[in-house]
């Protein structure tokens, strides 16, 4: 009777592993698809900047144990004459209290003439779309890479996480010598 019910919790154990894996593994998609996109699904908008400022806030989170953490978040917002959009790069900057790429892209921004602004063409009617790239007429200030792979170690850690846990379970749930009853 114990046998019988090691061998239910244990194989509860293992498809519960195997289901844990695979979420992970639905997380690490759904992180790496949010970004990816393809240059020809982008559109470009064209204008002046109107008004650029960065706003660094406070995050505070508190865990079931009373713990308590403090990191600072990063907003660099900015406006274009042509367009009633509001255009938004969030950063997690720690502990800091600048954000000295921030600062550079808004004195980019500030000293050009003309801004190019990739967005989605699927976001061209929304107020605050995903910015993906930020070009000027002499540079680009934020690139195409820099954006679609931002969360991509995030991405792998939880994709070869749940690959190795449904690996373990599955070589444990389906052995490659089975016993032989006949002995």
């Amino acid at each position: 009777m114990t046998s019988d019910l090691k061998n239910h919790t244990a194989d509860y154990r293992l498809w519960g592993t195997i289901i844990f894996g695979s979420l992970l593994m639905v997380f690490a998609f759904y992180i790496l698809g949010r970004n990816w996109v393809f240059e020809s699904s982008l559109t470009k908008l064209t204008g002046t900047l109107q008004k650029c400022d960065i706003y660094i806030e406070d995050v505070t989170s508190k865990s079931k144990f009373n713990y308590e953490t403090i990191t600072r978040k990063a907003e660099l917002i900015f406006y274009l004459n042509e367009y009633k959009k509001k255009f938004l790069l969030t950063e997690n900057i720690d502990k800091d209290y600048r954000s000295g790429y921030f600062e550079k892209i808004k004195s980019e921004l500030e000293i050009a003439d003309s801004i190019k602004i990739s967005l989605r063409k699927s976001e061209l009617d929304d107020w605050q779309p995903t910015v993906f790239q930020i070009d000027t007429e002499s540079k680009t200030i934020l690139s195409l890479n820099d954006v679609r792979f931002k969360d991509a170690s995030v991405a792998i850690f939880l994709l070869l996480l749940g690959l190795s846990s449904g690996m373990v379970a599955y070589f444990l749930l389906y052995p490659r010598h089975p016993n032989n009853s006949n002995d």
